[in-house]
């Protein structure tokens, strides 16, 4: 079932709640680093603040320093007399540095008011062209597509392939509650763990 409170307020401090607990169990934050959901009316913002700006995330990683930005968009649409939670985009993003108008490496973009006949609205970007027969690719500019990516995936990603290192040894079961949350507590749809032992 979807978020569903009776003030925008609520949807967005519900949310908050759940996302700020889980990353905070599993991701080292510098000082000062919060995840915040900050709001004003039925629009708000997910993503790290720092002094209350905007800011990115540091990692050390097995191919060297990253940054980690996060930004979710969301808006509370009324239903009846309540409010229901929605996604109206997200971008999580890679950077070879702190400055955000770099490039980054990879960006996980998705965008709910991407018009039909465009590129698809879940995608990713990756810095990197490659020659083909006809000219240079370049990944950067095209729309990869992908299917939904939750901040949990990102952060699996960095944890297994990236090997930064997690604030706890449970960390696949601290992201998988939290996915199974989503998918059966916020979104209305089901969602099962598989393990690769099971039938």
């Amino acid at each position: 079932m979807p978020i569903l409170e009776n003030q925008p307020n609520k949807a967005f401090e519900r949310f908050e709640s759940h996302m700020v607990g889980m990353v905070s169990e599993v991701l080292e934050l510098p000082r000062g680093t919060v995840l915040t959901l900050k709001w004003r009316g039925d629009a708000g913002t997910l993503g790290f603040t720092r002094g209350g700006v905007v800011t990115s995330v540091p990692l050390e990683t097995r191919i060297g320093p990253l940054h980690l930005h996060l930004a979710q968009d969301l808006v509370a649409i009324p239903e009846g007399l309540r409010y229901r939670l929605r996604t109206q985009r997200y971008a999580y993003k890679l950077f070879p540095s702190g400055d955000p108008r770099a490039d980054a490496i990879i960006r996980w973009e998705f965008d709910a008011d991407t018009p039909e006949g465009k590129e698809c609205r879940n995608h990713l970007h990756l810095n990197v062209a490659h020659p083909g027969p006809l000219g240079r690719i370049d990944f950067n500019r095209l729309h990869v597509p992908t299917a939904w990516v939750l901040i949990e995936h990102v952060l699996r990603f960095l944890f297994h392939d990236l090997e930064v290192g997690a604030r706890t040894t449970n960390w696949p079961a601290v992201l998988r509650a939290s996915e199974t949350d989503f998918y059966e507590k916020f979104s209305g749809k089901r969602y099962r763990w598989r393990s690769r032992t099971e039938p």
